[in-house]
């Protein structure tokens, strides 16, 4: 029998650099001992921060999944901690595509 291995790509160290603005302002939201909701404000000021970012150019697909974590209808959804997945997420996109 032959064993088959599998060998995914090594992921670089994600640089978070490029969400830099974002973190510093989820860092210096008040942190709870478990995942808390935003504050309307909070996720306002949050949803601007992300639409702010320098984007590489020619990235409508990363252009596109900004907007769609922006989106109002999704506040209820957006706790700190996903706010914190998306701010790796955008960055794990922007560092690839670099």
């Amino acid at each position: 029998m032959q064993n088959i291995i599998y060998l995914e790509p090594k992921r670089t160290k994600l640089n978070l650099e490029s969400v830099k603005p974002l973190l510093q302002y989820l860092h210096g939201l008040p942190q709870a001992c478990s995942d808390r909701e935003l504050t309307w404000a909070e996720d306002e000021t949050a949803c601007s921060l992300l639409l702010c970012l320098p984007l590489p150019p020619d990235s409508p697909m990363l252009e596109n999944l900004v907007l769609y974590y922006a989106e109002r209808q999704y506040r209820v959804s957006r706790t700190l901690c996903v706010w914190y997945g998306i701010a790796r997420a955008v960055a794990r996109l922007i560092q690839d595509r670099a």
